[in-house]
């Protein structure tokens, strides 16, 4: 993944330190899954302090939440969503400890992207929400599938309505891409941060797909 792909989510305090970097910057995305199934080798009892921060990026207020230098949630949500989410993050990650630390955050974003040029993401759910996430990030950039492909996918032919629900539990934005998941007809359906923001990621990935062809 580019830099040009990314610099929109960034905290605006860590793109302005950082004009100078090419496009051509590129990041490796490492993403792994935890289920329930194996929770064994989840993350140390003791040592799940999570920081976490709430920043102001190009497409709306972001929540980052680190464990060390690994993204384990990441949303783009109002400020009085942002208490549900944390919420949600302690329930699943329990027993933690949710520290807020702005400038620690911010440094774990430029050290990743900017020194590393490497991030790494857990994303933690049960054993079905993690094949669907799985199936999400086979979705190119520029493409779509609707919700009755990625059930096909898993061979469960019948479980649209399910998979749906799994993508609405998603607690990475952007980097698994639910965006690109759609209805049967054609319409966007739903999406946890929310349709307005959908339609622009999906215009903005089609503009960039066409762009690539031509060049």
């Amino acid at each position: 993944m580019y830099w040009n792909q990314i610099s929109t989510l960034i905290p605006r305090g860590e793109r302005t330190k950082t004009r100078a970097t090419s496009n051509d910057h590129k990041i490796r995305i490492t993403i792994d899954f935890q289920s329930k199934k194996n929770d064994k080798s989840i993350l140390k009892i003791n040592e799940r302090t999570l920081v976490w921060s709430y920043d102001e990026s190009s497409l709306g207020f972001t929540l980052s939440v680190f464990y060390h230098e690994t993204l384990i949630a990441f949303a783009v949500c109002t400020y009085e969503a942002r208490n549900h989410f944390l919420s949600e993050i302690r329930k699943k990650w329990f027993p933690c400890v949710l520290k807020e630390s702005p400038q620690k955050v911010k440094t774990l974003w430029y050290h990743t992207i900017f020194v590393k040029k490497k991030l790494q993401v857990l994303a933690y759910g049960s054993h079905f929400q993690t094949n669907v996430w799985r199936a999400l990030l086979k979705i190119n950039c520029g493409e779509i599938k609707t919700y009755l492909d990625i059930a096909n996918d898993l061979n469960r032919s019948g479980s649209a309505r399910a998979v749906g629900t799994a993508i609405g539990g998603n607690p990475i934005f952007f980097f698994i891409p639910c965006h690109r998941v759609v209805r049967k007809s054609g319409e966007l359906g739903g999406y946890r941060w929310g349709l307005g923001l959908k339609k622009i990621l999906l215009d903005q990935e089609s503009t960039s797909k066409l762009t690539n062809r031509i060049s």
